[in-house]
């Protein structure tokens, strides 16, 4: 099954418009995708002072596409304005919260 939404672990920090958040997300040191998204995608776990220039952890919305190296990575997509695709990318199962994940 796919098609769920879910959260995936994150750095949040200010953007550059006030609809937005700079967000990054990483595992074991590695970057695997970082841009901007609209607020109402992004849940930090703390208030962000304006223009900001530190990170906090929080979590944004991704929409869940699929189970990869058996179930031990979940690959989802970032919706996207202005492309026919959002951003997909790949991360670890324990990086991703949901109700129940699809089996």
């Amino acid at each position: 099954m796919t098609g769920s939404d879910v959260t995936v672990s994150c750095l949040v920090t200010t953007g550059m418009f006030s609809s937005e958040y700079l967000v990054k997300v990483e595992s074991a040191g590695r970057v695997l995708w970082e841009g901007p998204a609209d607020r109402e995608l992004v849940f930090p776990d703390k208030d962000l002072e304006v223009k900001e220039d530190k990170y906090v952890r929080g979590r944004i919305v991704a929409h869940f596409l699929g189970w990869s190296y058996g179930k031990k990575s979940v690959i989802v997509e970032v919706a996207s304005d202005g492309l026919a695709q959002g951003r997909r990318f790949e991360v670890p199962a324990e990086m991703v919260k949901a109700q129940k994940l699809p089996a």
